[in-house]
């Protein structure tokens, strides 16, 4: 099972750490710092959120 650091993931989305909190407890998943870890359903809820703003972002450019 895969294990990831807030801050680890927020730098692979380019985001700074404090955003990316942000996002993932509205998301309903508590986290209270970088240095927390994100595993099981917590990280498929996070990915699959990224997932689905990075379908749209790619459908809007279809659209185009």
């Amino acid at each position: 099972m895969s294990k990831v650091r807030v801050h680890e993931l927020a730098k692979g989305l380019n985001l700074q750490s404090k955003e990316l909190i942000n996002i993932i407890n509205g998301l309903g998943v508590e986290v209270k710092s970088h240095m927390s870890i994100l595993e099981g359903k917590d990280l498929e809820v996070v990915i699959g959120h990224f997932r689905k703003i990075e379908s749209e972002k790619s459908k809007k450019e279809e659209k185009k």
